[in-house]
């Protein structure tokens, strides 16, 4: 297709980061948007994806932590 995202999270690692509140997950997103190659030094939670997924869809409002959660849009 000429547009898309395509979002691959692993969340099965055994690290701890006690002051990030949880452990390392690794994220590969594809799409023509996704600038190629770059990796973010910037900590992102479970909201902030959910906010990046929702925006992607067009919804206009978003639920719960994920109304408050930081951008994803470097990644673009």
């Amino acid at each position: 297709q000429q547009s898309g995202l395509l979002i691959v999270v692993f969340d099965e690692g055994d690290t701890l980061d006690l002051q990030g509140g949880g452990g390392h997950v690794a994220m590969v997103m594809a799409g023509t948007g996704v600038k190629k190659g770059f990796q973010s030094g910037t900590q992102h939670d479970h909201a902030a994806l959910l906010r990046l997924v929702m925006e992607a869809l067009g919804v206009p409002r978003f639920p719960g932590e994920a109304a408050s959660a930081g951008e994803m849009s470097e990644f673009f």
